[in-house]
């Protein structure tokens, strides 16, 4: 299965509708031709597909998610879920991005690895101190407009700890603020859906 969240919804790639659906009201499309799948994007995008979970069902649910990524450029990225001996969470606001915290996270460089991205990304966006990996969490994937082109981000997360120390925001970023912030504070005031599956995954 891939999850690929669209305008803040999930798109669901599948070759069954999960009995365990979080969301009630979803929409499936079961998959022919492939050339449904920009028509889905599309909808989706403009709000005309609006349900909690959007389907889409086929015999091979990794051949469709490839043909869909075939609409975008792909950008890879990694990040972490930090935790400091509190039990808080680091996080960032970015507001030019969406409002309400972030993960802190960012774009893979040369020939970095995911866990070497994800370290140099939270130690630029937050001024970090050391961070000890406790395991690999999960990828997530969205879909977002760079100009007139589409992207569809690829971001691998991470789980780590951290001793205490006072972040500092990466302003020439566009980050606003960078501060250690309780779990529920975290989750009631998360900029994106999909950030809600990194901290379920997580235990947060």
């Amino acid at each position: 299965m891939y999850k690929v969240f669209v305008n803040g919804m999930p798109l669901i790639f599948a070759d069954a509708v999960s009995r365990e659906a979080v969301d009630p009201t979803f929409f499936t499309v079961s998959l022919g031709p492939s050339s449904i799948l920009p028509l889905v994007q599309e909808g989706m995008e403009q709000g005309d597909l609006s349900f909690g979970e959007v389907y889409i069902l086929s015999d091979a649910p990794e051949a469709s998610f490839e043909a869909y990524c075939k609409l975008f450029d792909i950008e890879v990225a990694a990040g972490g879920c930090v935790l400091n001996p509190d039990g808080k969470v680091l996080a960032i606001e970015r507001p030019s991005h969406g409002i309400g915290w972030d993960l802190p996270k960012g774009k893979a460089e040369g020939d970095e690895t995911m866990l070497e991205t994800a370290i140099r990304e939270i130690q630029e966006e937050c001024n970090a101190g050391d961070l000890v990996m406790k395991r690999e969490l999960l990828t997530t994937y969205h879909t977002f407009f760079r100009g007139e082109r589409r992207v569809l981000k690829r971001c691998h997360w991470f789980l780590f700890t951290s001793e205490q120390f006072t972040p500092q925001a990466q302003t020439d970023e566009g980050i606003s603020k960078a501060e250690w912030v309780s779990k529920k504070e975290l989750k009631d005031h998360l900029a994106f859906p999909v950030l809600m599956d990194v901290l379920k995954e997580a235990g947060v």
